[in-house]
Order: C-alpha cells, then sequence, then structure tokens
C-alpha cells in the first residue's frame, strides 16, 4: 500500500458472538498498526436466535471500524429444520448475493480501496466473491492452534491416507494427533466424526 493510499479490508465472521468478537480484536489490531486501514465487519444474521445478549459493535470505539448489518433471511430457517448439519454451509452460502450487494455499496461510497476479504473459518463459501470483486481473500481461523492441528490431522487422513472418517465412528483404534501434546484421540469418545 502506498502511503497515500487508504484501504478497506472486509471482514466477514460467522455470526455467532465468539467469532465476531474476535473478528473485532483482530479488526482493532490491524487499524491500531496503519491508519491508512479501515475495516468494514458484515454482520450476517442467523434465522434462529443465538442469544448473545451483546454486540460486538459495543466493544469497538475506533471510528475506522465499521458494521455493515444483513438483512436476516427468514427463508434459511426451513434449511436448519430439515439438516442442521447442512444448515451452517447453506446459510454462509445464502448470504452470498447480500454480501456482493453491500461491499458493492461499500465500494461506491467510500473512496477508500477494497483490499480483500479476511473470512471466518466457517464462511469460506465469500471467498468465491472477493474472487468476483478481483480481490484476495484470507481465511481467520477463530479457534487454537490445537484444534486447528486436529483439523488438519483430520484432512490429511482424508487426502493422503485415503481413509474415510466415518469407519472410524465405533473404532477403539487410538491416534497420535500432531500438534497436540500428550494426547491421543480416541475416535469413539469423539464427536468430529459425526459432522463429517
Amino acid at each position: 500500500m502506498s502511503p497515500d493510499q487508504n484501504a478497506t479490508l472486509v471482514f466477514i465472521p460467522f455470526p455467532v458472538l465468539s467469532h465476531q468478537a474476535a473478528a473485532v480484536q483482530l479488526a482493532e489490531l490491524l487499524v491500531s498498526r496503519d491508519p491508512r486501514l479501515s475495516v468494514a465487519i458484515i454482520l450476517m444474521k442467523l434465522p434462529i436466535d443465538t442469544k448473545t445478549g451483546s454486540s460486538p459493535e459495543k466493544t469497538s470505539p475506533d471510528s475506522r471500524i465499521h458494521f455493515i448489518h444483513l438483512p436476516p433471511d427468514e427463508s434459511s430457517f426451513a434449511t436448519w429444520t430439515e439438516s442442521p448439519k447442512s444448515f451452517v454451509a447453506q446459510f454462509v452460502t445464502s448470504q452470498r448475493g447480500p454480501v456482493r450487494d453491500a461491499v458493492s455499496k461499500l465500494i461506491e461510497t467510500k473512496p477508500r480501496r477494497l483490499a480483500g476479504f479476511v473470512v471466518d473459518m466457517f464462511c469460506t463459501a465469500m471467498v468465491d466473491v472477493a474472487h468476483e470483486l478481483g480481490v484476495p481473500s484470507y481465511v481467520f481461523f477463530t479457534s487454537s492452534a490445537s484444534c486447528f492441528g486436529l483439523f488438519l490431522h483430520l484432512q490429511g487422513l482424508v487426502d493422503f491416507e485415503n481413509r474415510d472418517l466415518k469407519e472410524y465412528a465405533e473404532s477403539e483404534e487410538t491416534f497420535y494427533v500432531a500438534g497436540i501434546d500428550q494426547l491421543l484421540w480416541r475416535w469413539k469418545q469423539s464427536k468430529v466424526v459425526l459432522w463429517v
């Protein structure tokens, strides 16, 4: 970024308070480091009440962090009742149009350059919107490094060892998970397999 050029990053957190708060904290850290940077945080609304009781807007007094509220998508509630396991992916996918419209409106009204998208680990469908707008996207993993190591391990079993994780649901087999000190992962005690 040139010294005289202002830029905006678009953050898209998953619509639960813990993910939104983590996004706000990262946004505050970034804007405190560079006065040319601003952040627009897009707040999607789940069709179910998450009873958060708070708003991420209350946590950030910085004037270079703006919040854009998307209207709730009531049609996605039917997906929740039909298939809770696939709801997250379908909900986020259904929000691509409203996110694209909100970012397009932001670009028209703000004199700042759109620098990219920072998407929550559950909102990777928004990478397509960033691609359409010709900007880079970055995935923000809101969990711990140990959790990230577990996810990488599970994906490695599928990608590199051609294993079907469902076959371990009733298994007594124990695995060593790299990145998680002194933890042996026992599939039977895990609910991870249920969501794969």
